[in-house]
């Protein structure tokens, strides 16, 4: 049973991803409006979507479910309060997970992973293997998601391997 808690997996995940900007002087109205962080670093979870800040007034938009509508439906609950930009098909998410996540992570990542410092929801834009990366650390196993331009995927994905390979690891496609 231990080995498969242990077990690194990294997933290419399929998300419906929007990046959401306040209009100048409307943040905590949209914040409230929609139960979005205010503060850097923590992550919001809402029914339909996982709220990550990027800076004041902006945040990233995650829907577990990939649906199309996601934005457009977003667009019409934020009204003029600011705008959402439709990202699924530019950014690329993998979910990094099991006991030897954090160890593999350290290989690319400047960020302190360590349990003391980072806690699940926690979220930072960083750098890992040269690639801009928005980093999420969704539970306590711990698990990872991370989000990378569509263009740095697959040499991302390459980096990923690399960096389990002494771990051992299963991946997962995402579905076409």
């Amino acid at each position: 049973m231990a080995e498969t808690i242990d077990k690194l997996r990294i997933a290419e995940r399929r998300v419906a991803l929007g990046q959401l900007f306040a209009r100048r002087g409307q943040e905590g109205a949209l914040a409230e409006k929609l139960r979005l962080p205010l503060a850097p670093g923590c992550s919001a979870v809402c029914e339909e979507y996982v709220a990550l800040p990027l800076a004041p007034g902006q945040w990233m938009l995650l829907a577990e479910n990939d649906e199309a509508g996601f934005c457009r439906r977003m667009a019409e609950r934020i009204g003029d309060l600011g705008h959402i930009s439709e990202q699924s098909d530019s950014r690329v998410a993998f979910r990094v997970s099991g006991g030897k996540a954090r160890e593999m992570l350290a290989k690319g990542c400047a960020l302190d992973t360590h349990p003391r410092v980072m806690k699940p929801w926690a979220c930072a834009v960083t750098i890992m293997a040269d690639v801009g990366v928005l980093l999420h650390q969704v539970d306590d196993a711990p698990s990872y998601d991370l989000l990378v331009y569509a263009g740095y995927a697959a040499c991302f994905r390459e980096w990923l391997e690399e960096a389990a390979a002494e771990f051992g690891f299963d991946f997962e496609s995402a579905a076409s």
